[in-house]
This record gives C-alpha cells, structure tokens and sequence, in this order.
C-alpha cells in the first residue's frame, strides 16, 4: 500500500496531521526573530567596586576578597573570576547554562542582594559596587535629536520628554542616551580679592560643599 493510497484509506487521520502541519507552521512563523540584531541571553555580570587610592593588593586583600566572599554564596554560580587593579575591583560572573532569559532576573536579583550586604565589610573609601547585566541588550533604533537655534537645555527637555513616550511603546524594554553632557557650574576665585580679604580656598570650598548638604 502506498502513501497516496493510505491517505485516501485513512482521511481523518490524514486531516488531523495536515492540521496539526499547519498549526505547527503558523506558530513557528509567528515565534520568529524580527530584530535585525537577534536576541541572545548571555550570562556573564560584572561587579565593579571603587576603592581610590588603594594600591592594587591592597584592593585584593580588602574589597576583592570579600565581593568574592559574597558572590560564591550565589547557588546558580558557575565561576567567578576577578581582576584587581589600583583604586578598582572587577568581578565577572558567570552563571550556570541551565538558567534562561526568564529565569536570570531573579538571579540578577539575588546577586545585587549578595552584594548589597557584602558593601557593610568594605573599608571606609570603597564604593558602591555597580553589578552590570546588561551584555545582551540589543538596540533596534538610532534617533538623533539635533536643532538650529535651540540650546542643549532646550534639546535635553525635548529628550526628556521622547524618552518617557518612547517607553510606553509596546516591547520598547528601555531608553539610552548618548552624549549627554554633564551639567557643571564654574566658580572662579579672585586669589587677589581673597588676599585682601584674608580668606583661604579651603574656607571657600567647605562653604560651597556645605550648600550641597541636606539636613533634617
């Protein structure tokens, strides 16, 4: 008997499997990846601490050591490597293959916790530690907002304001600006007019320091 004749034979099965062909083809088609840069999981963090005017063992024996301390108590850990150089500490983190894009929150999660509690041990100067994640972020649009005659303040209101409707968009995960320029206020000190008057820098910047202090 051959296939033609046992498809006429047996129609409702035959029918079933061309439903279930079709049904199967449907749903792959729509599973599809349309980035032009596909999504990928990776499962590498780093976790970065700042420890200014420490020499390089110094941030190995005091910040390194205990972040290291910390992340090993992680269950989904693969291995930990870490790097100390002066003044910085770099952990890299990997987890174990078995967790996937839906379950690496929770680790990520659970790492920032570890970390967290482990800033309490690191010498005064350290810190905070940064944990980066974000390796797999893929970016599927450029926008450049430029224009004649408006100020960088105007142009960074006008980005404000994309940025807050650009996230209300449907499978928009986030919004990252380049560029930006940091906000800066230059105060130039007459060191003639500070001699007459007898007053040091230090007395100039502590009083300038003090108006960024918030107090109950």
């Amino acid at each position: 008997m051959g296939i033609g004749e046992a498809a006429l034979k047996h129609r409702t099965t035959t029918w079933v499997l061309t439903i279930c062909v079709i049904f199967g083809g449907w749903m792959s088609y729509e599973s599809l990846g349309r980035l032009e840069d596909p999504e990928f999981t990776i499962k590498d963090a780093k976790v970065i601490t700042q420890y200014p005017g420490a020499t390089a063992q110094e941030v190995a024996e005091e910040v390194t050591d205990v972040m290291e301390k910390a992340v090993q108590q992680l269950g989904q850990l693969k291995e930990v490597t870490s790097t100390s150089q002066p003044g910085l500490s770099i952990l890299t983190v990997t987890i174990k293959d078995k967790y996937d894009k839906s379950t690496l929150p929770q680790v990520w999660d659970e790492l920032r916790r570890k970390v967290i509690d482990a800033q309490r041990q690191l010498p005064p100067g350290a810190g905070p530690t940064l944990v980066n994640d974000d390796f797999g972020d893929v970016f599927g649009a450029y926008f450049a907002v430029h224009g004649d005659g408006f100020s960088y303040a105007d142009l960074k209101d006008h980005v404000d304001m994309l940025e807050r409707e650009l996230l209300l968009v449907k499978d928009v995960k986030k919004v990252t600006f380049f560029g930006v320029q940091q906000e800066i206020i230059y105060v130039e000190i007459s060191r003639e007019r500070l001699g007459q008057l007898g007053i040091s820098e230090d007395k100039i910047y502590k009083q300038l320091e003090g108006k960024n202090v918030i107090r109950p």
